[in-house]
């Protein structure tokens, strides 16, 4: 996968994450988009040297 993919991507992730009731978008610290729902994190996306990546 190339890095200038990653955009596509993570706009993918947040359509599918937020449409789920209560979720929100946080940017932590690191710079990683986080979802949440009542504080609690879901998902985590991020990107590297070596792409794009998502954590549940």
């Amino acid at each position: 996968m190339k890095l200038h993919d990653t955009a596509g991507m993570l706009e993918n992730v947040r359509n599918i994450c937020l449409a789920l009731p209560e979720a929100v978008e946080h940017i932590d610290g690191f710079g990683h988009n986080t979802f949440k729902i009542n504080g609690k994190s879901f998902v985590i996306s991020g990107e590297s040297e070596n792409g794009f990546r998502l954590s549940f």
